[in-house]
């Protein structure tokens, strides 16, 4: 048992050599880096808090959910909702619209 692959490792590698898993971790983490970037931008109004850690961790999961868009796209759909709402109501201040249009555009 030690000289062969486990049936994760072979899962893992199958599923990284698949050009639509590529393609969608680059989308995600594009849509990712953009959405940080996004969040990072002040705020013109006075009253919103700003991005904290906890809105940095959310905006990377919802981001991260988005590798699983093309087998789970309600699911994904799903998270990147409550993201972006846990997001807003915590004082994240932007709307981060690009991540949600993905979600969206996954359904």
């Amino acid at each position: 048992m030690h000289g062969q692959p486990s049936r994760l490792t072979r899962a893992i590698k199958r599923l990284t050599a698949d050009q639509h898993f590529q393609a969608d971790a680059l989308f995600a983490t594009l849509i990712g880096v953009i959405s940080i970037l996004e969040a990072l931008e002040p705020e013109a109004k006075l009253d919103v808090a700003g991005a904290d850690t906890f809105a940095y961790i959310t905006v990377v999961f919802a981001s991260a959910a988005l590798l699983l868009r093309r087998h789970f796209p309600f699911t994904v759909f799903t998270i990147t909702t409550v993201s972006l709402a846990v997001f807003y109501i915590r004082g994240g201040g932007n709307f981060l619209s690009l991540l949600g249009l993905s979600g969206f555009y996954a359904v």
